[in-house]
């Protein structure tokens, strides 16, 4: 069982206001999370309480969603495949809708399986200045295949795509995965990112990785860490149990304002992150 000491690392911290006395600010140029220290002007919060960003939070989670399985998908490749960079936008007078983008992948999956291939992709989708949403898509595929373009096999019907190669795909997701919205919200019912094709053991390793650190500290991928009906979360392989850290105490307009579930656990979680900065363990992934 859990010590109750958190671990908690740059990779999924959410950008923070930590009311307290202790400022364990760090930041990186690679996009990592980093907490910002500062004190609450009205000083009507609980010490130790941490406000987020919303918003902010759930771009994180997406990078750290989207660089995971992108890496999976590119560290377990076998010899003579590479990586297409589709693009697919829409034209100006078509109307977006969540079914337009998992008609496409449908489509993909059931010719790459009719040539005897899985369909190894992952995907972010971007919002362009004027607030319209267009999506990049990785597709690891053999060298013997000859992607058609998306817009021209009737795959998507809704505007223009582009099909390049590229040598780094981790990276090239990475940058549309840290722009964000450019001020607009999606539209209701569009999901950021996406992936899929994996064996069980990218599966497995995929959900371990998107735990809170302080459950991937106790556990391994095969213990398939999920989210508890009630809070918390449990292993799915033993059915052992472990409390959620946080508590939420207040809501704010696209914020959502949290303490530590017990008060001892205020100091230990700030000593933690000082460790962990420094001191990250992950598990490495095992191919099957």
């Amino acid at each position: 069982m859990s010590s109750g000491l958190v671990n908690t690392s740059t990779s999924d911290t959410p950008t923070s206001v930590l009311a307290s006395n202790v400022h364990p600010a760090r930041s990186t140029k690679s996009g990592e999370s980093y907490l910002a220290a500062a004190s609450l002007h009205n000083g009507s919060l609980p010490e130790g309480s941490l406000m987020i960003d919303m918003h902010d939070a759930r771009l994180r989670r997406m990078r750290r969603s989207v660089l995971t399985s992108a890496s999976l998908h590119q560290d377990s490749l076998p010899s003579g495949f590479r990586a297409a960079m589709v693009t697919l936008t829409y034209r100006q007078d078509a109307e977006w809708s969540p079914r337009h983008l998992s008609g496409f992948v449908k489509l993909a999956r059931q010719w790459l399986g009719r040539r005897g291939h899985r369909f190894r992709y992952t995907w972010v989708a971007e919002l362009t200045k004027a607030g319209t949403v267009h999506y990049h898509i990785v597709f690891w595929i053999s060298r013997r295949v000859r992607l058609p373009k998306p817009d021209k096999a009737g795959w998507w019907p809704h505007g223009m795509s582009r099909i390049e190669f590229a040598r780094r795909p981790v990276g090239y997701l990475a940058k549309y995965a840290s722009k964000g919205a450019c001020g607009f919200k999606l539209p209701k019912g569009a999901r950021m990112f996406g992936a899929g094709g994996f064996l069980t053991a990218g599966r497995l390793y995929r959900a371990w990785r998107m735990a809170p650190s302080y459950v991937r500290g106790v556990c391994r991928p095969a213990d398939i860490p999920q989210r508890a009906v009630g809070g918390g979360w449990v292993l799915r392989a033993s059915g052992e149990w472990f409390p959620s850290f946080w508590r939420v105490i207040g809501r704010p307009p696209g914020l959502i304002v949290v303490v530590p579930a017990r008060p001892s656990w205020g100091a230990e979680c700030i000593a933690s992150w000082f460790y962990n900065l420094h001191n990250p363990v992950e598990v490495p992934y095992v191919r099957s």
